[in-house]
């Protein structure tokens, strides 16, 4: 067993070793109300663009994976390389004929290549405010747009977003050179020294105080210098430099309006973070002096390929963590959170477990080696993947990992993969293993396809917003699903095996059992979490039970079980019929999940996704059809 132990402690160490020092992936950004470290909102614009966290680029006849920090920081450098990685993905080969592309196999195209196609189309059709036009019947109630005007506006939508991104930090980035060497003995600036406009505005205002000080001799020396009278009003002086740089630099790039980069903290009582952009049109340079200088050097750096000063990131975040509260302790955590994927690799572990634990389960002739423990091995590996991810996402987030879709997904497989190994520590059998990773994958799978939406951090919504609730209320709930997935897929599992090996009467009825204890647990979890649910629409709006979508969905699962208890007392199904009932209680959870979303109304009206419909649609046929067919042949060979 410690041999066991020994690989297991292995395998999590090796997947989860990443350094706990401070850099510039770490920098604080706030997003959609969060902060969050730059490299969480690297992989979200990334997703935005691509439905990916990492790219591939060619580079020389070489593959090279780019991590999203690694795709975003050329471009907020504005490297005119990161125009042509290709990271808008089209998938309609109409789209891109009308913008005139050629279509690739990959369909994903850059920034270059979207910008001429979508300036084509400007040019060249009879409206050339076509996106305008778009964008505002997509904005007026009734009126719909058909699929490529749809994925034009979303693809120039996409555009802007990446126009935003190139300028976002232009005011921190140090481009600008000034020749003029008066200049540059007045503002204190070495030779070939690049600076930043922020720094530049920092300097002139150093300047500004420095001439308003100055004796009338002093005056009269700049007089020579420049052959124009300063004397008697110190500000000409100020504002003939301020002309003279207007006509040295090119601020055509550099005053492109973004505020998407909203990295400097705000020391009031307004949690709104401010963009290099917001301090320069509010003239509240001189407040962020330090950390403007920091920033510069980081992104000088950078462009320089030259390692950035330990110091200087040190200063950045006492700067952060002193001043103004951030927790940069978390802000590491999420960035190791992010490297490690630790949901990608309980998956892997939970899709091994499933197919070592099919080999034993079919192979007779390997049920009695001591390999059996493998499957189990796996799964509990996977487990521990799974649990850590959730209990890192409490840490960062302050509050139990069931607030959105994603989370309550990933929380119901650490469920259903729990049930599975204490049901497996009971019967020992391997059904239970064979259950549990099944459950697994599913559920993985089917959270990655929410992850892929954006940030999985996202902030409360209103209806959530209650520590304790989400503590006992939500996790009740979401219990009584996972609990409820797992009966079912014994329920499937048995079907199976009445279909096509009914002499078993052994292993029949031991799956049955299984079918049985879920059932209780999943009812009294669903029921009880049901009525907390009502304590708490007490508490917050003021009625217990409104027949709400979302109410009614989870007493559709309570009626359905205890609908299946009742008939099985009552001796009107057996164990085929008690498995079909099971089978389509899954059903009724997808519709209590997922379903009752797609309403929109509500006061539990969050977690809309779209196309969610059709997929609902084709897995309630799925097991209509399998629940069905199967029990037909049950019957069939039972007669």
């Amino acid at each position: 067993m410690k041999i066991y132990l020994k690989i297991i402690l292995y395998l999590l160490m090796v997947c989860t070793s990443y350094a706990d020092t401070f850099s510039y992936k770490h920098i604080p950004i706030q997003e959609e109300g969060r902060i969050k470290p730059l490299d969480s909102f690297a992989r979200n614009q990334l997703l935005r663009f691509n439905g990916k966290s990492s790219i591939t680029i060619h580079q020389n006849n070489q593959k090279i994976k780019l991590d999203a920090i690694d795709w975003l920081m050329p471009i907020l450098t504005q490297d005119p390389s990161s125009l042509d990685i290709p990271i808008f993905k089209i998938e309609n080969p109409d789209l891109v004929d009308v913008i005139k592309l050629n279509w690739r196999e990959k369909s994903t195209y850059s920034y270059n290549e979207i910008n001429d196609g979508l300036n084509y189309i400007d040019d060249n059709i009879n409206n050339p405010e076509l996106i305008k036009i778009l964008i505002q019947r997509n904005r007026q109630k009734g009126e719909n747009l058909d699929l490529i005007d749809k994925q034009l506006l979303d693809l120039s939508q996409k555009r802007d977003l990446f126009n935003q991104l190139y300028h976002s930090a232009s005011f921190l980035i140090p481009n600008i050179q000034i020749d003029n060497p008066n200049i540059l003995r007045l503002l204190q600036i070495e030779d070939n020294q690049s600076i930043s406009y922020a720094f530049l505005i920092i300097q002139i205002n150093d300047l500004y105080k420095k001439i308003e000080q100055r004796s009338k001799k002093d005056r009269e020396k700049l007089l020579n210098q420049f052959g124009k009278n300063f004397v008697d009003d110190p500000n000409l002086l100020s504002d003939f430099i301020l002309q003279l740089l207007i006509q040295e630099i090119n601020f055509d790039n550099i005053l492109y309006q973004s505020d998407i980069l909203k990295i400097f903290p705000t020391k009031g009582l307004d949690n709104t973070w401010m963009s290099p952009n917001d301090i320069i049109e509010k003239n509240i340079i001189s407040e962020y002096i330090t950390e403007i200088t920091v920033l510069e050097n980081i992104f000088k750096s950078y462009i320089e390929n030259a390692s950035i000063n330990v110091d200087e990131l040190i200063q950045y975040e006492n700067i952060m963590s002193n001043d103004y509260n951030v927790n940069t302790s978390l802000l590491i955590r999420e960035y190791n959170y992010n490297k490690a994927q630790l949901f990608y690799w309980s998956l892997i572990f939970y899709i091994l477990s499933f197919i070592s634990a099919t080999i034993f389960f079919v192979s007779k002739k390997l049920n009695n080696l001591k390999l059996k423990i493998i499957p189990f091995i796996l799964l509990i590996i996977g487990f521990l993947y799974n649990t850590s991810g959730l209990i890192i996402r409490m840490i960062i987030l302050n509050r139990p990992p069931v607030s959105t879709l994603y989370e309550s997904i990933i929380f119901v497989a650490f469920i259903t993969v729990l049930l599975a190994i204490i049901l497996e520590f009971i019967k020992r059998d391997n059904v239970s293993l064979l259950i549990g990773a099944l459950s697994g994958i599913i559920l993985h799978y089917l959270s990655f396809g929410y992850a892929a939406d954006g940030d999985t951090f996202g902030v409360l919504v209103a209806v959530l917003n209650s520590n304790f609730w989400l503590a006992t209320h939500v996790t009740t709930i979401t219990t009584g699903y996972g609990t409820t997935i797992i009966a079912s897929l014994v329920g499937h599992l048995y079907l199976l095996k009445s279909a096509w090996n009914s002499d078993n009467k052994k292993e029949l009825q031991s799956l049955f059992n299984i079918m049985l204890a879920t059932t209780f647990i999943a009812l009294f979890f669903t029921m009880f979490g049901t009525i907390l649910g009502g304590i708490w629409g007490d508490q917050s709006w003021g009625r217990f039970w409104g027949w709400d979508p979302k109410e009614n969905g989870a007493l559709l699962i309570v009626m359905w079980l205890l609908m299946l208890l009742h008939l099985k007392i009552s001796g009107w199904v057996k164990g085929a019929g008690y498995a079909f009932g099971l089978v389509l209680s899954n059903i009724t959870v997808a519709l209590a999940w997922f379903g009752v979303n797609l309403l929109s109304v509500g006061l539990h009206n969050y977690g809309f996704t779209e196309g969610a419909a059709f997929n609902l649609l084709l897995f309630t046929i799925f097991e209509l059809l399998f629940g069905s067919l199967l029990y037909i042949k049950t019957r069939i060979n039972n007669y």
